[in-house]
């Protein structure tokens, strides 16, 4: 949520898992993610009548590991699965700068919060595809000698599912 241009939109890879007995009215989420951005930056600034210009190269990882419940809905005669979920995560930022001859690299993890949702569309007995979306937050405390507030590195994520069903 506060990463700025390259890095605010990354590239999201995840893994949501499912667990739970099928008479069970909401199973048990566990869902793994990942992303990474890139971007440059150049900082100007006039010292004295002089100008300065300084160019780095920002890169941005992120992942989560996330817990909590989701309840998926399997109409009778329908392969239309849709499903809601939310928890709590664990979240984790690495930012490394570096160029004019500077390197700087922190990182940092903090516990947050998530939900999201979707629908999926069973095709045969156990491969199912569709849609989603979730927004997870948690803060951050990066290069806490240079800035003052904490950074959320949740945000919005969305995306394609392609899964398998354990039962047809």
């Amino acid at each position: 949520n506060d990463f700025e241009g390259g890095v605010k939109d990354q590239l999201d890879l995840g893994l949501e898992m499912s667990f739970g007995n099928v008479e069970w009215p909401i199973m048990i989420a566990v869902d793994v993610l990942g992303s990474a951005g890139d971007d440059s930056a150049t900082y100007n600034y006039n010292y004295y009548g002089y100008s300065y210009s300084y160019s780095f190269d920002v890169d941005v990882t992120t992942a989560e590991i996330d817990l909590g419940v989701r309840k998926i809905w399997e109409p009778a005669r329908s392969s239309v699965r849709p499903y809601v979920g939310g928890g709590v995560g664990l979240m984790r930022a690495e930012v490394d700068i570096s160029g004019s001859g500077v390197s700087l690299s922190d990182s940092d993890t903090g516990f947050g919060l998530w939900v999201g949702g979707g629908v999926f569309w069973r095709l045969g007995q156990r491969f199912n595809i569709g849609v989603n979306a979730r927004y997870s937050t948690a803060k951050v405390d990066l290069f806490p000698q240079l800035l003052t507030d904490e950074v959320d590195i949740g945000g919005v994520h969305y995306g394609i599912v392609l899964g398998w069903g354990d039962k047809p």
